[in-house]
């Protein structure tokens, strides 16, 4: 995540390994293409997850929203958190990913 504290992160892990680290802004936009990449991983049963009581609750407690502009936004409002989702849709997101079926595991 290059967004608010992630920037020095990335900037600090990208002088230490170079271009193997990709940083990425957490969008409007972005977020509406990982959590749709997401959602189609799990429609044609090409994700299997951990069992991790707490990544089920924060993937079945995310909520969409609607900006004033009518984008949409999502955050784990009702559970406070969010973090696992995010990097979990992050790791499917990676060019290595793309096309085959993918193990989450803790």
């Amino acid at each position: 995540d290059q967004t608010g504290l992630g920037i020095p992160l990335v900037d600090d892990l990208q002088m230490a390994l170079g271009s193997r680290v990709v940083g990425i802004p957490f969008t409007l936009n972005t977020k509406e293409r990982l959590i749709m990449n997401l959602f189609n991983l799990f429609s044609q049963e090409r994700i299997e997850i951990p069992n991790d009581k707490e990544l089920k609750l924060q993937l079945v407690r995310l909520e969409r929203g609607l900006t004033t502009a009518g984008n949409p936004t999502y955050s784990g409002k009702s559970t406070g958190k969010d973090d696992r989702v995010w990097a979990l849709a992050l790791a499917c997101q990676h060019p290595l990913n793309m096309g085959e079926r993918l193990f989450a595991y803790g």
